[in-house]
């Protein structure tokens, strides 16, 4: 294991980060599976008060994210849905700025018209 000290790191947050991921690495270094090195490393730095605030309070949220198999279906599919919502967002703005009316652009860009209300040209 490697050891730093915030002096040569010049953000907390991020002199957390490295001291929390380093321990996640000498775990599994040490034998134990992803999961377990991911919770034993957590509760350490909430013991040693690094980042223990952020972590007491997403503790689920960083196992999830840090065990979660990422799978190129579900990225393609997540990118697509952003750029239609993009491309919506686009189309309610051009409608509005040739005032169609909200729901007449909430049938064309089948978004909730609470949506199309809360958009500003």
């Amino acid at each position: 294991m490697f050891f730093l000290t915030t002096g040569e790191i010049k953000s907390e947050e991020l002199y957390g980060y490295v001291r929390f991921v380093g321990k996640v690495r000498e775990y599994q270094k040490a034998g134990l599976n992803l999961e377990t090195a991911i919770t034993r490393a957590l509760n350490d730095c909430i013991n040693e008060e690094i980042l223990a605030d952020f972590l007491k309070a997403h503790s689920s949220e960083v196992i999830n994210m840090l065990t979660a198999e990422w799978d190129i279906n579900v990225a393609k599919k997540v990118w697509w849905e952003e750029a239609r919502e993009e491309k919506n967002l686009e189309t309610v703005i051009r409608m509005k700025n040739k005032g169609f009316a909200d729901d007449v652009i909430a049938d064309v860009t089948e978004l909730p018209i609470e949506r199309i209300r809360e958009i500003h040209s």
